[in-house]
């Protein structure tokens, strides 16, 4: 039945896979968020382990999706487009609509800017170095853990049967998760063969802002909430994740199709990483809002082009 309907209206199946990806991610997070400040876990653990990976959490599931019906470039072309929405689209919204000066630990931005500068060189020499990975992963995990010390976890006593029904809420969200995961990859092939794209046009495009609407909904509320650092830092702890661990794990799983993508995305993932961080170091608010706008222009230069390629 669910693929008569994939055949017959993709494009409101399309939909309704990336609403179920964003609403069971979210979830993921919160009961997530919830379970460990019930078991005491410090507060800069949860913030920079539960949430940056939670929002990162379509990019992978649906990655290891795409892997299952051996659709081995699907996972990069994911992340590529999803790294550069985030930081285009989502991190020039933030720097245009944010009164307040954004602040990030520079080490943050210096581990951004290696991460993804290592990413755009494998793609480049078209092999994903699983060691490169990990030894980036274990530099990223040591940076979570030595930042402890500046936080202080506090005690919150919670009943051990709330924890029970926490962990139970989390596995029903991600098995959500891993089938609206399901769907998206089938609509995504539909999709594309109805109208004559490349599947990895679809990708790059469409799933890309799909999976990257957990750090939207999270960016937006930041920013009502006049919390632009946290939606800042979001959008740099995601990006850092989707690389670690979302094309970590992928390549472990099996060993990734990045042949013919190096022209096409190199270039792009290098030039817009290195602008957003490079200016927005240096700016203040006024320039800050310039520098958002740009973003917005060549997150639409960079949708003409994907679609073009």
């Amino acid at each position: 039945m669910i693929n008569s309907y994939i055949n017959n209206f993709p494009e409101v199946m399309f939909i309704l896979s990336l609403i179920l990806l964003s609403i069971s991610a979210d979830k993921v997070v919160e009961y997530s968020d919830g379970l460990g400040k019930s078991l005491n876990i410090p507060d800069f653990i949860l913030g920079s382990t539960i949430l940056a990976f939670g929002t990162s959490l379509p990019e992978l599931i649906t990655s290891l999706q795409a892997i299952n019906v051996d659709k081995t470039l699907f996972p990069i072309d994911n992340v590529v487009g999803s790294n550069i929405t985030n930081i285009s689209l989502i991190g020039g919204m933030i720097l245009i609509f944010s009164s307040a000066k954004v602040k990030l630990d520079k080490i943050d931005i210096v581990l951004l800017v290696l991460v993804s500068v290592a990413f755009s060189g494998m793609i480049f020499n078209e092999k994903i170095s699983s060691y490169v990975i990990g030894m980036l992963l274990i530099v990223y995990l040591l940076r979570i853990f030595l930042s402890e010390k500046e936080e202080e976890g506090e005690n919150q006593d919670k009943d051990s049967n709330n924890n029970i029904i926490t962990v139970i809420l989390i596995v029903i969200s991600l098995t959500i998760l891993f089938l609206s995961a399901d769907l998206l990859i089938d609509t995504v092939t539909k999709l594309s063969s109805k109208y004559n794209l490349s599947e990895s046009s679809v990708t790059l495009i469409m799933v890309a802002l799909g999976t990257s609407l957990p750090e939207l909904v999270l960016s937006i509320i930041a920013l009502i909430k006049n919390k632009v650092n946290m939606a800042i830092g979001n959008v740099v702890g995601s990006n850092i994740l989707n690389i670690l661990i979302v094309v970590g794990i992928a390549n472990t799983v099996e060993s990734l199709d990045i042949s013919g993508i190096s022209e096409a995305i190199n270039a792009p993932l290098l030039g817009v990483t290195a602008l957003f961080l490079s200016i927005f170091l240096l700016s203040a608010v006024k320039l800050q809002r310039i520098v958002g706008a740009l973003l917005i222009i060549i997150y639409g230069i960079y949708i003409y082009y994907a679609l073009s390629y």
